[in-house]
């Protein structure tokens, strides 16, 4: 019996594509259609997929946008009800937008429509389609090597857009014909639609203007001229600049015009600019009801926060910035890709004749989590940091989970194993986004076993684009999703990728029994640890947090072994787990420094203690009972040897193995002095990359980079203060039996934890405790 995690489709419909011998990077494509629906029954269904990116039309109306990002041999497959859309008396248009951000000849589209008895109605490919490079695209627009979702700075010209090219009766004669492109397999949708929502400014921050000046050595870029400081408005005109906080009325914006009398009394012209505050960082598209002269700018630039007070967003991600020209008269538009923001900066260029505003916004987009998890207290500054850490992980969640969605907006393997997934978990009870991100990073394994470290889709087939750690978590979080959903399909599929997983890092073990030079790369955190750099694409010497996650995770391969009645490779993992226990201590505890080392460099113990392998000794199992206490209370309590921090992924391993030690007061200690201090107290909305929002000790002394603020590998704390505060462990399989022990952390609490089958629900008031389950599901306490 074939398990149903993934849905492959028999599409109804050919792969098209435009006919061109060289397209461009980051050239857009239109393609349209008319059909008749005659003699078909609603309801009526649409299925449409692209590579990279599609905006699709009914009838000169938008339907959606997508697919969810996807390797070229798992496109995801969209299906709309389309009855609402589609005309029975008259023509109708099916019309897309594709972008082809890589220049690729292989970008594609396809589409057909179905009626009540799947019969099919319309379908690409089958019939003549018409095909169009859009002209009102740029294509030489600024690119960001580190963001594979958004690489490119939109341009949009609204005078090269033809008009009405989206409805019945356009006239597209002088369009190529669309050519039928090789087919790709395509995965049925399995999570929901996003929905959207418009969302107002809260403020306005400032209103300036600003010298225009042509950037001659990078024109294509946009956010140098956004980065400009300017001054208070003298020259050019701002009327009426609140209305652009909500509906009360337009805004005018129009440049100085002194210039034009040909004197240089005035030398040069000045662009209004205003800079929006939608009061914490969110995602979603920017969109505009404005009216003005042809040919007149409006650059948008998007920012996480401001630098001492002034916009700036040419520093970090350069993708972060548009421009919108616009066609005489009004229009409407909404930018192709969204964005990350909490600042919004509009500069107005070249707008000689002024330029009416009658609404802009932002239309809201993040996955729909039912808020099911809580946590409330008696401490202000623990509720406060649950809330930005469960707005973090909802930010960083899109229709595939991310690590931010500022930089790179990128699925990170070990981001969302180790920390995203928990936190989903404990704060929403969704297993959609967590089952669609592991079935996609399964089908992304390398030929060489590990799991490529970006997994939302196939754009670097390096077999060095990988590393050790984040391989481990990704075994480690399918068992978890396991426990927690009870549902074996995912054992039965991804068991073979997990055996593969467990060879190639059984075949670098040493003759210690341990993992050592390895020709692969390791992360394991920011921080600097022996042995481990993640510049490099090796790992010197045998390092203590991998040998240990090995130990931890192969224990949870053994789990799988046995479910799968695999009794040999059983019998290898727990080989392996032996030769590690039985080295792990000789190798790495230096009995001076009375704790653990990060490296064993041929005999020789590394300098360098860090918080992180000795958590992970704790975490997994190699250090228990009076030797964890031994440790802990060296490094924590009596503070007698120095070590290398974790940084706040890192630190969420830290919290855990203190809990497991019976320290769960010493892991809130941590709590206060580290993620409130240094993000509650500062008044973060969403959590910090790194302790530092402005700088790093990553090398080993401290350089100034800016780090990005609404990272949710840094929301570990969800995750602990729910599951952990209230002691839960999953006993059984999809939570129908669970163990609670209510832990005293100080405070009053209330909490809500998710499972499958309802809300746990813990009261914690004057050291004593009440417990409200679901029913159903057995509760030892």
């Amino acid at each position: 019996m074939v398990d149903k995690i993934l849905q492959y489709v028999c599409p109804a419909a050919e792969f098209i594509w435009a006919d061109e011998e060289k397209p461009s990077a980051n050239s857009y494509y239109l393609f349209r259609r008319e059909f008749s629906s005659e003699g078909f029954h609603p309801p009526f269904t649409l299925h449409v997929s692209a590579i990279k990116k599609y905006r699709l039309y009914l009838n000169g109306r938008l339907i959606g946008q997508g697919p969810p990002p996807a390797a070229p041999y798992a496109n995801i497959l969209d299906s709309y009800t389309a009855e609402d859309f589609i005309s029975a008396d008259r023509q109708n248009c099916l019309a897309a937008e594709v972008q082809n951000m890589n220049g690729s000849q292989d970008a594609c589209f396809i589409a057909w429509i179905t009626d009540a008895h799947n019969k099919v109605l319309l379908s690409s490919g089958k019939e003549s389609w018409h095909v169009l490079r859009a002209p009102m695209w740029s294509c030489d627009t600024q690119h960001d090597r580190q963001n594979s979702n958004v690489s490119y700075q939109e341009h949009y010209d609204a005078r090269l857009c033809p008009e009405g090219w989206t409805l019945p009766g356009f006239d597209g004669s002088y369009w190529n014909r669309a050519k039928t492109a090789a087919p790709l397999p395509l995965i049925k949708r399995d999570i929901p639609f996003l929905p959207e929502e418009k969302v107002y400014a809260h403020s306005i921050c400032y209103v300036e203007e600003a010298l225009s000046l042509e950037n001659r050595v990078r024109g294509q870029d946009l956010s140098i001229a956004l980065s400009l400081a300017g001054k208070p408005v003298e020259n050019s005109l701002v009327e009426f600049s609140e209305n652009l906080l909500g509906e009360s009325g337009a805004s005018r914006f129009g440049s100085s015009t002194a210039h034009q009398s040909h004197t240089f009394l005035m030398d040069g012209y000045y662009d209004p600019c205003i800079v929006l505050d939608f009061g914490k960082v969110m995602t979603g598209y920017i969109e505009f009801d404005m009216e003005g002269p042809g040919g007149a700018m409006v650059d948008v630039g998007y920012a996480e926060r401001l630098v001492d007070g002034h916009f700036v967003n040419s520093i970090e991600t350069l993708h972060c910035s548009s421009r919108y020209i616009l066609r005489e008269g009004r229009q409407q538009y909404r930018f192709f890709a969204w964005e990350s923001f909490r600042f919004v900066k509009l500069r107005f260029r070249d707008c000689f004749s002024p330029i009416k505003v009658y609404s802009l916004h932002a239309l809201s987009r993040t996955y729909p989590y039912q808020l099911r998890g809580s946590f409330k207290s008696g401490d202000d500054r623990l509720d406060k940091l649950f809330s930005i850490c469960r707005h973090t992980l909802r930010l960083c969640s899109n229709d595939y989970i991310m690590d931010t969605p500022w930089r790179e907006q990128s699925q990170w393997c070990g981001d969302t194993c180790a920390v995203l997934l928990g936190g989903i978990y404990a704060c929403f009870g969704d297993t959609k986004l967590p089952g669609k991100f592991l079935h996609q990073t399964g089908l992304v394994q390398l030929p060489h076993g590990l799991i490529k470290f970006t997994t939302q889709s196939w754009d670097n087939g390096d077999w060095r684009a990988s590393t050790v750690d984040y391989s481990l978590w990704w075994a480690d979080a399918l068992w978890n999703h396991y426990e927690y959903t009870g549902d074996m399909a995912w054992i039965h599929r991804y068991w073979p990728h997990v055996c593969k997983l467990a060879y190639a890092l059984a075949d670098q073990l040493d003759e210690h029994g341990l993992l050592g030079n390895l020709p692969y790369k390791a992360f394991i955190d920011w921080a600097l640890i022996d042995g481990v750099d993640w510049m490099k694409s090796y790992v010197a010497g045998e390092n203590a947090f991998l040998n240990a996650q090995f130990y931890g995770v192969a224990d949870k391969m053994i789990r799988m072994a046995e479910l799968m009645n695999d009794t040999h490779m059983s019998g290898v993992l727990k080989d392996i787990r032996a030769g590690i226990k039985a080295a792990f201590n000789s190798r790495f505890f230096d009995n001076e420094k009375g704790c653990y080392v990060d490296a064993n460099f041929n005999g020789r113990l590394s300098r360098r203690v860090s918080e992180h392998s000795n958590m992970a000794a704790i975490l997994w199992g190699l250090c228990t009972g009076d030797e964890a206490e031994a440790v802990i209370n060296h490094l924590f309590v009596e503070k007698k040897q120095e070590f290398t921090m974790a940084e706040p992924f890192a630190a969420a391993f830290t919290l855990r193995a203190l809990d497991l030690a019976g320290h769960h007061d010493l892991a809130y200690k941590i709590i206060h002095e580290r993620w409130c201090a240094w993000m509650v107290d500062k008044g973060a909305a969403s959590t910090f990359e790194e302790w530092g929002m402005n700088g790093s000790w990553r090398l080993g002394y401290y350089t100034s980079v800016m780090r990005s603020i609404s990272h949710a590998w840094s929301a570990g704390p969800a995750q602990f203060m729910i599951q952990n505060t209230i002691g839960l462990q999953i006993l059984e399989p999809g939570c129908m039996k669970i163990k609670l022990k209510p832990k005293d952390i100080g405070t009053d609490y209330r909490i809500e934890c998710p499972i499958p089958q309802g809300n746990i629900a813990v009261k914690w008031e004057k050291g004593s405790f009440i417990i409200n389950a679901p029913e159903g599901v057995e509760v030892i306490s």
